[in-house]
């Protein structure tokens, strides 16, 4: 198990939007190895709380998040199907005020575009 801790300067008890991007690319060319153009497959946690299993080419997991503690771990656990791998690890305070949830994460599932137009991008 492999894990980054993030300190957020605002602490425990705040709702965080944590993102985690994965991309994946075989840099292994020869077709006679092991493990030749299979992705691993790996689980993802956030402190103690399973958060996802990664078994993707390119994609990315998101949470919101309440830590009881001022660290919060992210951590890739090797399932046995490769080794696991991240890209990129983001981490943003969001407003209690707007964002909070009662629970201790929300996971995404999906995001939709209902209006938006072709034009300009809000984000």
């Amino acid at each position: 198990m492999n894990c980054y801790t993030l300190r957020p300067d605002q602490g425990k008890n705040r709702t965080y939007y944590i993102r985690a991007w994965f991309w994946y690319k075989n840099y292994n060319e020869d077709p006679e190895a092991p493990v030749f153009n299979r992705r691993p497959v790996f689980d993802l946690y956030i402190d103690v709380n399973y958060w996802a299993t990664v078994d993707y080419i390119f994609g990315v997991e998101e949470i919101m998040y309440v830590p009881k503690a001022d660290d919060i771990r992210v951590c890739l656990v090797n399932t046995g199907n490769g080794v696991p791998f991240i890209s990129a690890l983001e981490l943003r305070a969001l407003d209690d005020d707007i964002y909070s949830s009662g629970f201790g994460l929300l996971q995404t599932r999906g995001r939709f575009d209902l209006g938006g137009s072709l034009v300009a991008r809000v984000r």
